[in-house]
């Protein structure tokens, strides 16, 4: 069953919190997380108890447990580009379409394809690149809808470019960030310097090179999805027991 469906790449799929489980389990220095780093390693091949605590801790898992609903990721697998998520979300191997009641995409980088790809035939101007990304998973989801009531699609926007468009064509579909009585469209700012001291990045929370969402990123983009499902006032249809 997905009732929530997430679509993305390796900061929706939790690359990085399996270094939170070596440091944690079995009292990993960062010298001995070196030979896990990801130009070395796929961090895909972890035994399932490693993978059980990336799915624990990455915000998807966080945003369905608050709801307490099913989710699932439309690619199980880590990475992605725009251009996948668009094909996921019409045509589905991952879910059922009919159990879906909710998108949540966060949108890779504008220019993470290839050369071939068709957007970048289309395309002329990194502009046009992020609104035909955009308007193709909207058109996407649209076709995909089962019922006579739409199925709402959120965007989580990594770059400022994807955010700004969205902001201007299809304000509802944003989702803010809220962080520290601040809001952001995208988290890219969340990401840099000024926030070391946040620790919202695995490099800067425990000083190893990656720069995926730390545990308390997951918690603060979670945070924010919920905020944004709870503001569109929407009411999951499920079986409740009590």
């Amino acid at each position: 069953m997905s009732v929530i469906v997430f679509h993305g790449d390796s900061w929706t799929w939790g690359s990085g919190l399996q270094y939170y489980y070596l440091i944690e389990k079995h009292d990993y220095s960062i010298e001995e997380l070196e030979k896990f780093s990801t130009k070395k390693v796929r961090l895909e091949k972890f035994p399932k108890k490693v993978d059980d605590y990336r799915k624990k801790y990455h915000f998807p898992n966080l945003v369905a447990e608050h709801f307490n609903v099913p989710y699932v990721l439309s690619k199980e697998g880590n990475g992605s580009d725009n251009e996948e998520i668009q094909r996921n979300i019409r045509n589905s191997s991952n879910y059922w379409k009919s159990d879906v009641q909710l998108h949540v995409v966060q949108l890779s980088s504008p220019l993470r394809t290839n050369n071939e790809c068709d957007i970048i035939k289309e395309a002329s101007t990194a502009e046009e690149i992020v609104r035909i990304q955009v308007d193709k998973i909207i058109k996407s989801s649209q076709v995909m809808i089962h019922s006579v009531n739409d199925i709402p699609l959120f965007f989580l926007c990594w770059f400022k470019e994807h955010a700004d468009y969205i902001k201007e064509r299809y304000p509802e579909k944003l989702i803010p960030i809220h962080y520290n009585n601040e809001v952001f469209s995208s988290y890219d700012r969340l990401n840099t310097p000024k926030f070391k001291e946040d620790k919202l990045s695995i490099s800067y929370d425990i000083g190893f090179d990656d720069f995926h969402f730390s545990k308390k990123g997951h918690k603060v983009i979670a945070n924010s999805i919920i905020n944004k499902i709870s503001k569109e006032s929407i009411e999951f249809d499920i079986h409740n027991i009590y």
